[in-house]
């Protein structure tokens, strides 16, 4: 004699209506279908609230129904139920395109978790949305995704960069000196709004300022 073996669902599932002799179950989770006589959601996806959502670094690439296609970039789910296709960008300046795909901005790459751009003298510029790469100003590169001055130079603009030569010679401040603009090589030079000067009535003369004629 035929044996009945009563499996539970993956997904929620009612029995069928009795005058519809070839149903097995129903699927109450939108999106979810009859696999068997079994209810699952579409590879990639899971329950979540009543429809079938896809799971973390997936995101709906459909225009109707759910095909959950691998993020370019880390995703995850949205905390919010409102939109059942909700994504979040996990990867530091990525963003959501148009598909609903997380991406890293033109000339950019992800790497450990964070869009890098690939062309060398550029940095990420996130004035804009999204974010893009910018390249640095003259006399200016990359400096832990920061354009700085290069050595011999002093930022001489109250808001942005423009790198000026310095009046004496100068070098990058360390980076673990975010307050330094530069650091002074010349014996007796100072920092005068972030150029390097010798005091008044003296000049650089070799590795130290030395006083004028007459002083």
């Amino acid at each position: 004699t035929d044996t009945l073996s009563c499996q539970q669902c993956t997904t929620k599932c009612t029995r069928c209506p009795i005058d519809d002799p070839n149903c097995i179950v129903a699927c109450e989770v939108t999106h979810a279908y009859n696999d068997g006589g079994d209810c699952v959601c579409p590879d990639n996806s899971s329950p979540y609230d009543d429809t079938c959502v896809c799971e973390n670094n997936f995101y709906n690439s459909a225009s109707t129904g759910v095909t959950c296609s691998a993020c370019t970039t880390g995703c995850q789910r949205c905390t919010s139920k409102e939109d059942p296709d909700c994504i979040v960008c996990t990867t530091t300046y990525a963003y959501e395109d148009g598909s609903r795909n997380c991406i890293c901005p033109d000339n950019s790459l992800e790497s450990s978790g964070v869009c890098v751009c690939t062309n060398s003298g550029e940095v990420m510029d996130c004035s804009t949305t999204p974010c893009q790469c910018v390249a640095c100003p003259t006399n200016s590169s990359p400096y832990d995704n920061v354009c700085v001055c290069e050595a011999g130079y002093y930022n001489s603009a109250s808001s942005g960069l423009t790198c000026t030569q310095c009046t004496t010679d100068c070098e990058r401040c360390p980076i673990d000196d975010p307050d330094c603009t530069v650091t002074c090589k010349i014996t007796h030079a100072f920092n005068d709004g972030g150029d390097c000067v010798c005091p008044d009535n003296s000049s650089p003369h070799t590795s130290s300022c030395v006083c004028e004629a007459g002083y």
